[in-house]
């Protein structure tokens, strides 16, 4: 079944949907659904074995969690409670450098950017960013119900290599516990070896992992 994205589809001017990949897919009959969308996402537990080339995989989600207990660590990070400025963009945007939503050479009309875009306003709006005080890096942070999740997370390009991809994630996990959470999460792409190396060197366990392909639909006629 296709679950139409409305949010998406808004935002990037053409109709988005989205499918879960299980035992009972099937290929042509998908096909036929997705005539009515100009892109898909599908994700799947497993790799999935596709005849349609159009049916491409760009990204594998890991998911990485943590038990949290009480630290003694005082943050480093401040709530960033300042405007929308270009060196809080240039962060948003190192921090999905990785991401399907940059890699996939479908994207041609600055998708990716607006994507960020909206996800750093709603982090400064929420009271969700965190940011060392010069902004040499910055981390966003969901805490719901006794679990945080931690969003968009990147260090500025002239600090990199200077360890403060970790203390980033120790505020993070220091400012998640002072707000009640009990647990923490971490999201990144497989193929980002240097995140995937700090959340394990942090202590985190993998707890998912999702392959995720795109379905371009180049038969969509954009009027």
């Amino acid at each position: 079944m296709i679950i139409p994205l409305p949010f998406d589809s808004e935002l990037f001017g053409y109709p988005v949907g989205k499918s879960k990949i299980d035992d009972s897919w099937d290929e042509q009959k998908f096909l036929l659904e997705a005539s009515d969308f100009r892109l898909l996402y599908l994700f799947s537990d497993e790799i999935v074995k596709r005849s349609n080339s159009l049916i491409v995989h760009h990204d594998t989600k890991l998911v990485f969690w943590k038990s949290l207990t009480e630290s003694k660590q005082k943050a480093q990070l401040d709530l960033y409670q300042g405007p929308l400025t270009d060196e809080i963009c240039k962060l948003a945007f190192l921090s999905g450098a990785k991401s399907r939503f940059k890699t996939d050479p479908f994207f041609q009309n600055q998708e990716f950017e607006k994507l960020y875009l909206i996800w750093i306003k709603k982090a400064i709006e929420k009271k969700q960013l965190l940011a060392f005080p010069q902004l040499e890096g910055m981390v966003t942070l969901e805490v719901e119900n006794g679990h945080a999740k931690v969003g968009l997370l990147a260090v500025s390009e002239s600090h990199q290599g200077k360890g403060l991809g970790s203390q980033l994630v120790s505020g993070a996990e220091h400012f998640a516990w002072q707000h009640g959470a009990s647990s923490i999460e971490i999201a990144t792409q497989e193929r980002n070896k240097a995140a995937v190396k700090l959340y394990q060197k942090q202590g985190y366990e993998l707890s998912s992992r999702t392959y995720i392909y795109h379905f371009c639909n180049s038969s969509y006629y954009i009027d």
